[in-house]
């Protein structure tokens, strides 16, 4: 069970650190074609 809170805990941890990265990324891509920031922005969906 300790195993399962230290991993929740460092995913979480992980999910707080990337996903403001990402949402800056995201609003960066607004000029490029769609097809580019789709390709951008699924990359957090990869990641988390």
């Amino acid at each position: 069970m300790p195993a399962v809170i230290l991993r929740s805990s460092l995913f979480a941890a992980f999910q707080i650190l990337i996903t403001p990265i990402f949402s800056i990324i995201a609003l960066l891509t607004f000029p490029l074609p769609a097809l580019t920031r789709y390709r951008i922005i699924t990359v957090w969906t990869r990641w988390v």
